[in-house]
């Protein structure tokens, strides 16, 4: 049986109880009412708000600032929808800001999150709209349509690329190329002969060129080797004294310095002499190539002239004229 002084230590209990309760709950509440914030819209123009109800959550780069307030639709613009936000006061909510709608983990509920702002723009006065961003899956479904028509695009144009008339100008080209390259196969076996003669013709004749060219070469050389002797120059030099002295001296000094250079020359001319002797048999041999080579060029370009077929098919070696 339950006593009175039970009954009493209960009542007490229960009273302070009830009144921790609400105390706690007046805390809480009054903390919740009392706390000021900054109201905000936001426009969506044919952007689905759908999954998005009223007490979503409000973030600002993936942190909790406020909640939605309010979603209605714009009486003046039946596509557009209204929807009211309250954030903490002095949120950084920038004028560049954007308010994008983005899912909550695979439930399908959906909250606003408010990002995108430039520390150097200014803040957004409270009252004031927010810019509406496009969410995520907005942008992915708008680039999978464009990738969508660039795809039907390409088929279309692979469509058209093998159509009959395309397939059939194709396979034309193709046969006319084979066509072409069997005619300059049968081409080159039938005057494959010909060919080669002319190029053995030709590399002959490259080869006579060459060797009147050495001898050219050497002929040039022998005749520098003359010019640049040391006898030579000593011979300018001893005319070049004269030239001065026969403005100065006399006559009988001017006779002498005549004989001595005289007697320079010819030791000069002597020397050369002697040097075009040594030279003779190069310079002859020289001029025997030269002549040999210019008898074959006559005859290539009387052959040609005769019958400029030769080119292409060329010509026996006994048929050439010695």
């Amino acid at each position: 049986m339950v006593t009175a002084a039970q009954r009493i230590r209960l009542g007490i209990f229960l009273a302070v109880a009830a009144t921790l309760l609400v105390i706690t709950l007046g805390v809480v509440a009054g903390s919740k009412l009392l706390e000021r914030r900054d109201q905000y819209s936001i426009r969506y123009r044919d952007i689905s708000v759908g999954g998005l109800e009223t007490g979503a959550d409000v973030k600002y780069s993936g942190i909790r600032v406020g909640r939605v307030d309010d979603i209605r639709i714009d009486p003046a613009d039946v596509t557009t929808v209204i929807v009211d936000i309250s954030v903490r006061e002095r949120t950084p909510i920038k004028e560049d800001s954007e308010a994008s709608i983005v899912t909550m983990g695979i439930t399908g509920m959906k909250a606003i999150e408010i990002g995108g702002g430039t520390q150097e723009s200014p803040m957004l006065p409270p009252g004031s709209e927010i810019r509406a961003g496009v969410s995520a899956f907005d942008a992915i479904s708008g680039r999978a349509e464009i990738v969508a028509e660039k795809v039907e695009q390409v088929l279309n144009n692979l469509i058209h690329l093998t159509g009959d008339e395309n397939r059939n100008h194709f396979v034309e080209a193709l046969t006319n190329g084979a066509r072409l390259m069997a005619s300059l196969d049968t081409l080159l076996v039938q005057n494959r002969s010909s060919l080669e003669s002319s190029l053995d013709n030709l590399a002959v004749l490259t080869d006579e060129f060459a060797q009147t060219t050495r001898s050219f070469r050497n002929v040039v050389a022998a005749i520098d080797s003359v010019v640049t002797s040391p006898s030579f120059y000593g011979t300018v030099d001893n005319l070049a004294v004269v030239s001065k002295d026969l403005s100065e001296a006399d006559l009988k000094g001017l006779t002498n310095e005549l004989t001595e250079a005289a007697r320079q020359a010819n030791l000069t001319f002597t020397r050369a002499d002697l040097t075009m002797l040594k030279s003779r048999e190069d310079i002859l041999q020289s001029l025997e190539s030269l002549r040999e080579g210019m008898e074959y060029f006559n005859e290539f370009a009387r052959l040609i002239s005769e019958n400029p077929s030769l080119i292409l098919r060329g010509r026996a070696q006994e048929e050439i004229q010695p």
